[in-house]
């Protein structure tokens, strides 16, 4: 943290002590502690403005946003430097490179204080982060509630279209926070979040691509005993096949407004059977996990041992293209892995609840697929599609209706939690 860092944090707390009213009084005053009031670093502009731009903003926590400064490019560094600690929160530690995402180069640009003044305020936890994933699951939570009240009142259009609407907020949340998606790649995926499982299956199938690529160069990683018993290929294979599945059951064509489901599968979706629909909710009712890591795990000697053996072992597949760097790395290797280390990794690991985490990543996905249509057919009458005759009580949707809410509730209630617990 540089001196116009300290000098962002000390006149917050001048303004919040309530020593001066005004952040251009407060600039003043801290810099001049740090500078000398009058000398030329105490005067520079930079730092002050991008300061002053992020109390205009509103981005400075206990700040009221006001007209602070004239400056529109360092206010505009500023801002947007914030926004990339958003989604980028590693950089806070180095300046110099959210300098280059700033301005979009590779080039290694020095920037001048700005960014201390936004690194500064925050690691003190003092910008304001907009949370724009918890605010669409608080939406996703009150369109619920909306669905609820409106299936009370016989508007079943009106009620599924909201159940939807519910899903797809809570899944692009999700999605978020688990960086699946970006917030800004959220309007592009429209009323459509089983997107966000088609780009995840994708994901995974290309970066195993790249690995059975990788283990053919060096075929004898596959003998090692780490990797021996994994089929890569088989992997490979069960992901592209699930690429397919997903994929058959949509087929969009141009803009949202002239979204057409073609073929059987979207007529199966929109009609899909009440057996069929139990079967999910049942499945996802009693859908229990076992923890991963019991709280009673131990290593031995001997099974450090063997760890180490397996790591190594990989280590000495790369021996001939250098000699000298492998036996460093197995000398770290021998040094620092020790029972301790181990021990405190899987703890870690026990702290995330893969339980939670499962559970709601299987319930978004299949109340996804489950409301798929919906979005669509619950808003216009479209050739054979008239939502006043679909939506009656004879639609098996509308009959588990109550239950498909349970679920629905259930798994919002997990993600509220996950949420609790992954943001710390």
């Amino acid at each position: 943290m540089g001196k116009y860092g300290d000098a962002a944090i000390n006149a917050v707390k001048l303004l919040v002590s309530g020593t001066v009213d005004n952040p251009k009084e407060a600039w003043e005053i801290a810099t001049s502690e740090i500078f000398g009031a009058g000398t030329t670093s105490q005067q520079k502009g930079c730092p002050k403005n991008a300061f002053l731009g992020l109390c205009e903003e509103g981005l400075v926590k206990k700040i009221p946003p006001g007209n602070y400064t004239k400056s529109k490019k360092n206010k505009e560094y500023a801002i947007k430097a914030v926004k990339i600690l958003q989604d980028m929160p590693e950089l806070k530690s180095n300046p110099n490179s959210l300098w280059n995402k700033v301005l979009e180069t590779d080039y290694k640009v020095v920037h001048n204080q700005q960014m201390d003044v936004v690194t500064s305020l925050w690691g003190k936890k003092l910008i304001v982060q907009s949370d724009f994933t918890e605010s669409l699951f608080e939406i996703a939570k009150q369109d619920l509630k909306a669905a609820k009240c409106l299936f009370d009142n016989g508007l079943y259009p009106q009620a599924v279209f909201y159940l939807q609407q519910s899903v797809e907020k809570a899944n692009k949340s999700w999605a978020i926070m688990c960086n699946v998606i970006k917030e800004e790649e959220v309007k592009a995926i429209g009323h459509d979040p089983f997107k966000v499982y088609v780009k995840l299956i994708k994901e995974q199938k290309d970066k195993l691509e790249l690995l059975i690529e990788r283990i053919k160069k060096f075929p004898e990683l596959q003998e090692t005993k780490l990797l021996k018993n994994f089929d890569f290929e088989k992997y490979y294979k069960r992901a592209a096949d699930a690429l397919t599945n997903v994929e058959k059951y949509y087929k969009v064509k141009g803009e949202l407004r002239d979204i057409k489901f073609l073929g059987d599968e979207f007529e199966e979706i929109l009609y899909t059977n009440k057996e069929e629909i139990i079967s999910i909710i049942e499945e996802l009712d009693s859908l229990k996990l076992q923890d991963y890591y019991p709280d009673d795990v131990k290593i031995s000697k001997k099974e450090l041992t063997e760890i180490k053996r397996a790591i190594i072992e990989i280590l000495d597949v790369f021996y001939y293209l250098n000699p000298k760097k492998v036996e460093k790395l197995r000398e770290e290797v021998e040094e620092l892995f020790t029972t301790n280390l181990l021990e405190e990794a899987i703890k870690v690991l026990r702290s995330i609840p893969m339980r939670d985490i499962i559970h709601v990543s299987q319930s978004l996905y299949y109340l996804s697929l489950l409301m798929l249509p919906h979005s669509i057919v619950t808003r216009y009458p479209d050739n054979d599609y008239n939502p006043l005759t679909i939506y009656n009580k004879n639609l098996p949707l509308i009959q588990l209706f109550g239950d498909m809410v349970n679920i629905v509730e259930k798994t919002l209630f997990k993600l509220g939690n996950l949420f609790i617990i992954l943001k710390g």
